[in-house]
């Protein structure tokens, strides 16, 4: 399994060749990104995915531009956790808005 984590403006923060399966940093700008989540096994891959977003002053999520399934965080849970299997022919892909320094 390996993460894809791109920016609706097209900005790569982990791209496919970083065959990474988690990822921490400071997201660069308020927008929807979407991460996308690979099989490398060749057979279906269970997973857990965990999005962690430390508190910060600001507004509710956006509105979705994408056909991803949107990740939904409880007004003051900065944790989200998503659950699925991915096939390797195929991806999961998730969306949310975070703002910039989250």
């Amino acid at each position: 399994m390996k993460l894809i984590i791109f920016g609706a403006d097209g900005a790569i923060l982990l791209p496919d060749s970083a065959n990474a399966t988690s990822w921490q940093g400071v997201l660069p700008d308020a927008q929807d990104y979407l991460i996308d989540v690979k099989s490398v096994a060749g057979v279906p891959v269970d997973y857990t995915l965990e999005v962690v977003l430390p508190p910060v002053a600001g507004g509710p999520p956006g509105q979705s531009r994408s056909t991803a399934e949107r990740i939904e965080f409880e007004p003051g849970n900065p944790v989200a956790q998503l659950q699925g299997r991915v096939d390797p022919a195929s991806s999961a892909a998730t969306s949310s808005r975070w703002g910039r320094g989250r």
